[in-house]
This record gives C-alpha cells, sequence and structure tokens, in this order.
C-alpha cells in the first residue's frame, strides 16, 4: 500500500515538473517570438557610424617575401580593405534587427563575414611570415651591427646603398638584391 502511495506521488510529481517545463518553454517561445516581430517592424538605422575596422596595409610587409601562400593571403587583404569590416560576434540577428532595423541585416551580416574572413587571412598569413619575419630582422640586426648603428632611424640616416658584384650575391647569400642590366653588378635594395 506505501508502495502505491508512493509510486502514485512520483508519477503526479513528474507530471506537475513537465507541465512546469512546459509551460516555461511555451513561455520563452512566445517572448522570442514577440522579440522577433518586434525586431522585424524596426525601422533601418544609420549604421555608418558604427566602429569598422580597418586595414592598414602599409604596416604590413606586403609584397617582400616571395612566397606563394603569402602572395595569396597578400591578395585577400587587399580585397578586404576595400570592404567594410565589423566584429559582430556574440550579437543575434535579433538584436542586430532591433538595435540597426531589419533592412540592414544584410550589410551587416556581410560585414560580419567579411571580419571572419580577415581573421582566418590574418592567421594563415602569419604563419609563414612568422618565419620570413625572424629571418629579415635578423638581417636587419646584422646590418645595424655593420653599419654601427643602434637604432632604425639611425640606420635610414647612415646607410648607404653599395654596388656588388654577381660573385659577392651568391656567395654571400644575400635576398631583395636586383641585378641591373647594364653589367654584371647589383643594388641591394
Amino acid at each position: 500500500m506505501i508502495a502505491l502511495g508512493i509510486f502514485i506521488f512520483v508519477v503526479f510529481l513528474f507530471s506537475y515538473l513537465r507541465k512546469r517545463s512546459t509551460r516555461e518553454q511555451r513561455e520563452a517561445q512566445e517572448q522570442f517570438w514577440q522579440r522577433e516581430n518586434e525586431a522585424n517592424h524596426t525601422r533601418r538605422q544609420d549604421i555608418s557610424g558604427l566602429p569598422y575596422i580597418n586595414i592598414p596595409l602599409e604596416q604590413f610587409p606586403v609584397g617582400i617575401f616571395e612566397d606563394d601562400a603569402l602572395k595569396e593571403d597578400e591578395k585577400k587583404l587587399l580585397a578586404l580593405s576595400e570592404k567594410k569590416i565589423l566584429n559582430l560576434g556574440g550579437i543575434t540577428n535579433t538584436e542586430l534587427k532591433l538595435l540597426y532595423g531589419a533592412a540592414n541585416l544584410p550589410a551587416l551580416s556581410e560585414y560580419d563575414q567579411n571580419f571572419t574572413l580577415l581573421c582566418r587571412t590574418l592567421v594563415t598569413y602569419a604563419g609563414p611570415l612568422k618565419d620570413n619575419v625572424a629571418k629579415s630582422l635578423y638581417k636587419v640586426k646584422s646590418t645595424m651591427c655593420n653599419c654601427g648603428v643602434v637604432s632604425i632611424p639611425e640606420l635610414q640616416e647612415k646607410a648607404r646603398l653599395t654596388l656588388v658584384s654577381s660573385t659577392s650575391i651568391v656567395e654571400g647569400g644575400y635576398h631583395d638584391v636586383v641585378l641591373k642590366t647594364h653589367g654584371a653588378s647589383a643594388q641591394n635594395g
């Protein structure tokens, strides 16, 4: 008899909890659709003042390295530098529509996709770039020691271009050296 009472109590408890859960879920769903309806009727807002991301290409070592992967990433960065980029991570479409109007959602989505592409491109760009920058930095430091300078501005002031023979280029392993067409000499640059 006690077991039957416990069983009936457990059945009523589960029934009560299920109804409460269903009611809470229904209320949450109604709130969602109410917000979504309000968002869909929000007028277009001005989005020109948003914190758009600008890519400072002049600060990137673009065109310096011969790596094909880097060149491809540089093309992507160049294309992205001409587009609007926004980081809208963590903001739902409903929130975007409430803030800026439903009519701006396609443009804002595109700007956020540009941000995602920028992040992916920078990650792949940084991989090969890291190795090449370390090599180039070593060469710059070595050149600074050879010139007897301790800063980049001082190097820019005191450094002089020197013509070297093609044999020196081959034996020294220099990079970024352009052979002159008028002779067998080269210019370091």
